[in-house]
């Protein structure tokens, strides 16, 4: 009798498609957050204010469609 090991999800195409899809996903997110304000202070030459604008509309759209009831 043979011994066999249960096949893991790293075996479903669907997961490894599902998996790249997010792992691609999350670092393009992560780029976004790194390379906008990079690219407003370099490019822009953008002020020490209206960084700090860029970074709260950045933020602003969690901040009203969370979905916290404010009363």
């Amino acid at each position: 009798m043979r011994f066999r090991l249960p096949q893991g999800l790293w075996h479903h195409k669907d997961f490894l498609k599902f998996w790249t899809g997010e792992t691609i996903s999350a670092f393009g997110s992560q780029v976004t957050v790194f390379a906008l304000p990079i690219t407003a202070a370099l490019t822009l030459h953008a002020t020490a204010i209206q960084m700090g604008i860029l970074s709260f509309l950045a933020f602003a759209p969690r901040l009203f469609l969370s979905g916290i009831d404010p009363l």
